[in-house]
């Protein structure tokens, strides 16, 4: 997995995070709408999610939002026509 930056953006704040080996590092929180920094790490390590969540709780719909972008960045589009549901072909 790559740890380029991703981003996920909710309600006017956008989540700066890395993934790497299916682990999420929170790099920082912007509100767009000022243009300024909510939540600024400097440099790793990186806090993951759990974390966050923790330490800014008030950010729970951006770090939902991080979940959700996490998972679908990790499971591939195409892993529901391989279970054993899949039809034959």
């Amino acid at each position: 997995m790559s740890n380029r930056i991703k981003r996920t953006e909710v309600d006017g704040l956008e989540a700066s995070w890395t993934l790497d080996n299916h682990e999420i590092g929170i790099v920082g929180v912007y509100d767009i709408s000022g243009n300024q920094s909510v939540v600024s790490i400097d440099h790793g390590p990186y806090p993951d999610l759990a974390e966050a969540r923790e330490q800014w709780p008030g950010l729970t719909p951006l770090w939902n939002a991080v979940r959700d972008d996490y998972w679908s960045e990790i499971v591939s589009p195409d892993c529901s026509s391989h279970g054993p549901h899949a039809e034959d072909p």
